[in-house]
């Protein structure tokens, strides 16, 4: 299963294994690894909570296609790998229990209020943010603005009580 979304997920459990309760932050391709990872229920009891950075489950597959075009990343095997497991991975996202934060971009942005509207469904506990002037790769065009969103969430009460909870049960 090179290069395919499980062995990518693989890699994100053994790095959660290395960490007490961490908050996992997936941006893109991350956030698909961090998504199926937490699909194992012991792995998600040793998360503090998720962020996911401009990625949602379920990828509109010829939106997907038209915005990675220009990358010549539209036919990539592990697109449509990934493309191919929405079912399973809007499953996984249902599943979860673990506080979520949402990030999405701003301008430029390629995920719409209704892929939004259907991740709160699937995730009601998940929080939304939304970076302004930020496009796909938030980190590198607004990574200040990234970092405030990611310590506010480290520092939630949803968090704090998760990782109280989890080190309590350890």
């Amino acid at each position: 299963e090179r290069g395919t979304l499980p062995e990518y997920g693989a890699d994100t459990v053994e790095m959660i294994a290395h960490q007490s309760m961490p908050v996992v932050v997936g941006a893109s391709l991350g956030g698909f690894a961090a998504l199926f990872a937490l699909s194992d229920a012991k792995v998600e009891r040793r998360v503090a909570g998720l962020v996911l950075v401009d990625v949602f489950p379920d990828p509109d597959p010829e939106r997907t296609r038209r915005f990675l075009a220009p990358l010549g990343m539209d036919e990539s095997p592990l697109v449509a790998d990934i493309l191919g497991r929405r079912d399973r991975l809007r499953e996984i996202a249902r599943g979860l229990s673990l506080p979520i934060l949402a990030i999405r971009a701003g301008e430029r942005a390629g995920i719409t209020d209704s892929d939004a509207a259907r991740f709160r469904e699937m995730a009601p506990q998940a929080q939304f943010a939304t970076v302004a002037g930020a496009g796909h790769l938030i980190a590198r065009e607004k990574p200040l603005e990234l970092a405030a969103l990611l310590a506010d969430f480290q520092a939630s009460d949803a968090v704090h009580i998760r990782r109280e909870n989890g080190t309590m049960k350890a």
